[in-house]
Formats: structure tokens, sequence, C-alpha cells
């Protein structure tokens, strides 16, 4: 049984109906809209996002409307540009992922799909955009470099078990990662990574066994072995960001997070929009005292979606205002430093993409 979690769901599903006009005169807030590209489609949605520094930053999503093809958006300090990303034969190509190493060394990972799926890993080079050789079938949702010669993408395989896969310089293989979900309607899924080093890296999802239900994951890979860790909530978890190696930050599809210290996993209790559905999609964090969650909370009966902007000070999660645009909902953050942070996602109407979204946040 394949059942994406509700980030997925929100950006594999989404039926377009009309085209958002350019967004212009947003109210004043925590966070700038800052004019992003769209293609000419009448759907476009950036779904990840990584900064290098204040005048390079990536993002990257998919456009389209009967089918998709992958759209990837530069930063270069005064606009968001759309940059050339290879063909590719498919019914839908969308990248849900990006991150880092270096400005010679980006990746950005998602899905072909057509008669069957494929993973997408595309790399940038420092001139151009290029599809990387990888031979199994499934999906990647998320990517974490660490440098140029240690990437890690998890995602799911066919026949709905997890995927893990890592770059050693050369090449990309496939590594053993625990699948817990077993039976008829088994379901495992890896939907966010973070890499703090060669040997500490986490990744979280969500997983269903047949016979004990619905479970939340948690994994971690100590340099040699990827393995389930304990904590405290059963939740679909969507994202995770390692600050460093006592400074985790898990976030669920719901206003669940879950921090780790460096020994264990914690609940931590973040708001939700009072009388509404609230969901995180993403997180990033900066410091013990500094991170961010993103995400939308949904009005009007669940039939309208707005954006969500969380922070953690050190002592609180604290729901911060956001530019007035509409519908809108975010998917990706990443925050360099406590005045530096990008956050990208969509805005259109009716709870269906238009334009793609980019805001930033100085401080």
């Amino acid at each position: 049984m394949n059942r994406p979690t509700r980030r997925f769901q929100a950006l594999f599903f989404s039926t377009v109906v009309w085209l958002a006009p350019a967004v212009a005169g947003a109210a004043s807030s925590d966070w700038d809209v800052v004019p992003s590209d769209d293609t000419s489609s009448r759907r476009n949605v950036l779904a990840g996002v990584d900064a290098l520094s204040d005048s390079n930053a990536w993002a990257v999503g998919y456009h389209g409307k009967n089918g998709t093809d992958p759209l990837i958006e530069h930063w270069n300090g005064k606009r968001w540009r759309i940059k050339t990303s290879p063909a590719i034969n498919g019914s839908a190509v969308e990248l849900y992922g990006v991150s880092a190493a270096s400005p010679q060394a980006i990746w950005a990972v998602g899905r072909i799909s057509g008669s069957q799926t494929h993973p997408l890993i595309e790399r940038w080079d420092g001139n151009a955009w290029s599809v990387e050789p990888i031979a199994v079938d499934g999906y990647l949702t998320a990517v974490s470099a660490v440098s140029p010669t240690d990437v890690w993408a998890v995602g799911q395989r066919t026949g709905s078990r997890t995927l893990a896969m890592h770059f050693d310089g050369k090449d990309w293989s496939v590594v053993p990662s625990p699948s817990p979900g077993t039976g008829v309607y088994a379901f495992n899924l890896l939907a966010g990574v973070s890499a703090a080093s060669d040997s500490d890296v986490w990744a979280v999802g969500e997983y269903f066994d047949t016979t004990t239900g619905q479970g939340s994951l948690i994994e971690y890979w100590n340099g040699s072995t990827w393995t389930i860790q304990t904590h405290p909530e059963a939740a679909a978890f969507v994202d995770v960001s390692a600050g460093s190696a006592s400074n985790v930050w898990a976030v669920a599809d719901s206003t669940i997070t879950e921090h780790w210290n460096g020994s264990s996993w914690e609940k931590v209790t973040a708001p939700g929009i009072p009388n509404q559905e609230t969901r995180f999609l993403a997180v990033s964090t900066v410091s013990d005292s500094d991170a961010w969650a993103v995400g939308y909370h949904e009005t009007d009966g669940g039939r309208k979606d707005r954006q969500l902007i969380e922070h953690w000070n050190g002592h609180a999660w604290r729901i911060k205002s956001t530019p007035t645009i509409g519908l809108a909902m975010l998917s990706g953050v990443d925050a360099d430093s406590g005045s530096d942070a990008w956050a990208v996602g969509w805005h259109g109407t009716r709870r269906v993409p238009g334009n793609t979204l980019t805001e930033h946040y100085t401080g």
C-alpha cells in the first residue's frame, strides 16, 4: 500500500485550475516575499532550498499541467533566475530536495515517473546541471551533502521499502536501511535526511505494518550501519535538520516536533493555529537557540491553505508573522545564520499551486 505522507500528497497530487498573479504589495511581516521566476506553465512549485551564501542559493521543484518537468532556480544576490535542467523522458519528472557541498558540487533529487518510477539525481558542477546514472526503482525525497565526496539521499524503493543512497565522490550506491513495516499492506518511507558528519547522519519518515499499524521512523547512520532509534512520539515525520551532534530537530506533518540533545530524543510541543489543521513540512537548524519550521494551516474547513512559519528561540516554538499573499504553502526552508534564511513553496488559489513562492528573512 503506497501511501505518501501529507508532505508528498501536497507535492504530488495538486490539480491546477488557476494562475495566480505575481505577488506585489505583501503586508509587512518578519519575512519578505522576494519575486521568483515562473515558467509559462499553470503550475509552478518550489519544494526545497539550500543557500551557500547571501549571493548563492538554489531552489528546486517542478512545473507543468498535464505531466510535470523539473524546475531549478538560482539566487545571485539580486534575483531568482530559472536555470536550464536536462531534458528527461517521463510523464512526471519532479525535484523535491537540494543540498550544496560547495559552489561546484550541488545535488537535487526527486523522481521520474512513466511505466515505472525511478529516482532522479541531478548534479551542478559549477557550469551546468546533469543527470547522475543510478540503477534502482523508487523515488528520492531528500538529500544532504557533507562534502563533494560524501552525500546522502533517501526516499522509498519499489515494494514500499526505505531507500538510502550514498555518493562517495565517484558512484551512487544503495545502502541497506531498516524497513520495519511488513505484511500485505506494508509501507516504509524515509522523507528527510540531514548529515552532521560522515558518521553522524539522521533520516526520518514513517511506516505501516499490517499487524501493528502505523509507526514513525527515526534512523541513524553511525559510519557503518543504519539503525532505528527510540523516540517518544508516533508521528509521520517529514523532515530533519542536524545543527550539530547534540542539536537535531525532527518535524512531523502536524505541529509535533522532537529534539535530539546528544543522548535522547524528546518531544517539544509547538503551537498550532486555533481550530485549524496545522502542519509542518520542513525544518532548518542554526543553533541551540535558533531553528525554523515551515508548512501550512488549513482554513475554511480544509479547503484553503495558508503558509506557516515558526521559530525556536531556545525555549519555545513561536508562530511568526508572514506576508499576506492569500493561499500559500511553504515546503522548504534553509537558515544559514540568525539573520539569513530562505523559505520556498507556492501560492495560488483553492489549495492548488499557481506560482512559485520565495521568502527571505534577514533578521
